[in-house]
């Protein structure tokens, strides 16, 4: 009908979803359950939304801790209840984090994450995707191409219509931190290109801890950063 959902994080503990019931918002409950989870000002949890089905994905604390899990709850009645955690990156001795979700053309979440080496270095964005409504989830598969590193501070976004799947990232080729976007066109299985967004080649030798947003309208992407 349009209401909204609304997640927040309490700094480094819980998340908490509300939704607006026609008149006012529901008492906040915690979707994460007993996980501590990543939250800052920055980044933190994600929701997607597909009609009466809410996906919640989260990066349980402390991070660069290679059994410091990424997560997702679901639920099938409009967030009145949620499911136990799902784990979502079977990543063995690498590490992850900034989790994004959206969903697919049936519902289906897709989650995008950084995947960092076992040391924290290297980051690339990756995705990994359900068959099954949030119950289990496929190996991922590198999203954000071979091109150098991306910027190990950015958060970035995921967004799918139709067969198509686009993450928006921020790259870091030698400090140069312009936007990239990879492009997928099998609903999130494979991501075969990337290609860059902005031409601003913008020189930041520290970490701006911003990332682009974005959509898709018709065969175009439009995004903001």
């Amino acid at each position: 009908s349009g209401d909204p959902y609304i997640i927040w994080g309490k700094f480094d503990t819980r998340v908490y979803f509300t939704k607006w019931n026609g008149s006012s918002f529901t008492a906040p409950i915690v979707p994460s359950g007993s996980l501590t989870v990543f939250a800052e000002s920055w980044a933190g949890p994600d929701l997607a939304a597909f009609g009466d089905t809410v996906y919640v994905s989260m990066q349980v604390t402390p991070e660069c801790d290679t059994t410091a899990y990424a997560y997702l709850v679901h639920s099938y009645n409009g967030g009145a209840t949620f499911s136990t955690p799902v784990r979502i990156d079977y990543i063995d001795t690498n590490n992850s984090r900034f989790h994004a979700v959206t969903t697919t053309a049936n519902g289906n979440p897709l989650v995008a994450f950084m995947k960092f080496n076992a040391s924290c270095g290297t980051p690339h964005y990756m995705v990994a995707r359900s068959g099954d409504y949030g119950n289990t989830f496929s190996t991922d598969v590198l999203a954000s191409g071979v091109t150098g590193k991306v910027c190990e501070c950015c958060p970035a976004t995921i967004f799918s219509s139709g067969s198509k799947a686009v993450i928006l990232f921020r790259n870091n080729l030698s400090n140069i931190r312009d936007t990239w976007a990879g492009i997928s066109s099998d609903s999130g299985a494979t991501f075969t290109g990337t290609m860059i967004v902005d031409n601003n080649n913008w020189l930041m030798t520290s970490c701006p801890a911003s990332g682009p947003d974005g959509f898709i309208k018709g065969d175009s992407i439009y995004s903001v950063f």
